[in-house]
């Protein structure tokens, strides 16, 4: 009896997957979002800019009508926009194609991205490695999926050189706001996993003092020093992993102590910059003493639910552990944005104001 169920049901889930479909080509994606709103033009006030990370796309996401409610004129998709993992090992990442195509089905986020302008950059899932850098072997097929999917092409700075980073400006002389997209994936080097005995910290890796650590590539750190030296009245650094915690083993910019050192003194020269980040499966905001401020909004439908988030000194708000996004209101007359972290009906559950 035992061996007749255990046939019966590998002849099941053969039968399955051989009606599965196979996933779309890297072609097929370019246009999977139907009728896409478009970028505001450069010129465009902006006086609210929604965030948010981690999606689940074969879940249901109600969280998008309450980004929608609220109006903002742009979404910065923070990374982890699917989950397609290359598990198989197969180079043309069919589990990234599949996880595009239900996320492009997703009815939620189909209507939200017809409404919506959305700006996009990658994290490690949506990368298609997990915690991966620099190592990854199908990165360059990665990056013509995200371009496919997120309509990156001619005319968009994400397609001027190898990696989804790029910068944006929008609004008039006075009145204009840069939103800054950083690549933590493909220029950055491998991170030093925690010693055997060390799992009394809570997460999988410590800081290296290794000379050669890289979080973002030569080309785009001159990229970088190069875009906030552009004209802006306030600059949205965006980092798909955290900058200003300092204590968990997670992936953050302080696992390479050099270059998290190295990116500070370039935003403490600036005092009209806020950092805006995701991975974490929770949302707050911390603020360092020179009063950098960043804010991480994680997740959208994926949330860690009662894990309690690590301390850290530099933490200004609790954390909140059910969906959220994040959200920044412009008063361009007072020149104050107002920070602030959400719930998945739209309702404020921590806030900052940032002076600027």
């Amino acid at each position: 009896m035992w061996t007749f169920i255990f046939l019966s049901i590998g002849l099941a889930s053969a039968s399955n997957n051989e009606l599965l479909a196979p996933p779309p080509t890297v072609e097929a994606l370019a246009g999977a979002r139907g009728d896409a709103a478009p970028l505001p033009q450069k010129d465009t006030l902006i006086t609210r800019v929604a965030f948010g990370s981690c999606i689940d796309p074969e879940q249901p996401i109600p969280i998008l009508e309450a980004i929608q409610a609220r109006n903002p004129r742009l979404m910065v998709m923070l990374g982890d926009n699917v989950y397609g993992d290359a598990v198989s090992g197969d180079p043309s990442l069919p589990e990234l194609r599949r996880a595009y195509e239900n996320l492009a089905n997703n009815q939620f986020f189909r209507s939200f991205s017809a409404s919506i302008p959305v700006l996009s950059v990658w994290d490690d899932h949506d990368y298609g490695l997990n915690d991966g850098g620099i190592e990854f072997a199908h990165k360059v097929e990665a990056e013509r999926i995200f371009d496919a999917f997120w309509g990156v092409g001619e005319g968009d700075p994400r397609a001027e050189h190898e990696g989804v980073y790029g910068s944006f400006t929008f609004g008039p002389v006075g009145q204009q706001i840069q939103i800054i997209l950083l690549d933590t994936r493909t220029h950055r080097s491998a991170l030093k996993r925690m010693g055997r005995f060390q799992f009394w910290r809570k997460g999988r890796f410590e800081a290296t003092s290794d000379h050669r650590q890289d979080m973002l590539g030569r080309s785009q750190w001159r990229w970088l020093e190069a875009a906030l030296n552009k004209p802006a009245d306030l600059r949205i650094v965006v980092s798909s992993v955290q900058v200003l915690p300092k204590r968990h083993g997670w992936e953050r910019w302080g696992q390479m102590p050099m270059e998290r050192a190295k990116l500070i003194d370039l935003l403490h020269r600036r005092d009209n910059v806020v950092i805006v980040s995701g991975d974490r499966h929770w949302a707050t905001m911390y603020q360092d003493d020179f009063g950098l401020t960043e804010m991480t909004a994680s997740s959208l439908n994926r949330p860690v639910g009662r894990s309690a988030p690590e301390r850290d000194k530099d933490r200004v708000v609790k954390p909140f552990v059910d969906s959220n996004f994040g959200e920044i209101e412009v008063d361009w007359e007072a020149r104050v944005a107002t920070i602030r972290i959400l719930d998945v009906l739209g309702q404020p559950v921590s806030k900052l104001a940032f002076a600027f």
